[in-house]
């Protein structure tokens, strides 16, 4: 695959969470985050990504306790990870 995205870390977290991905080409990534219903709860980024490493960190401070998914869509499809918010 073009796109990887890493564990994010630190998981489980209590404020912020970072989140790695890694492209072998250009792309468009839209990260967003979902609560455990389904809702979109948070719109990280919708934009083109250059080839090599990123970082994005998503700030979780205003959101209540309990899991996540982070859903990272791109041209060849979706990958989603799931991240545990304790406070």
């Amino acid at each position: 695959s073009h796109f990887v995205l890493a564990l994010p870390y630190p998981n489980p977290f209590n404020s912020k969470v970072n989140l790695n991905f890694n492209l072998s080409q250009t792309d468009q990534i839209r990260i967003d985050i979902y609560d455990m219903a389904g809702r979109k709860v948070s719109s990280l980024t919708n934009a083109i990504y250059s080839t090599g490493e990123h970082l994005i960190s998503w700030d979780a401070s205003e959101m209540p306790s309990g899991s996540y998914i982070i859903q990272a869509a791109h041209q060849r499809g979706v990958s989603n990870r799931q991240v545990l918010l304790v406070r």
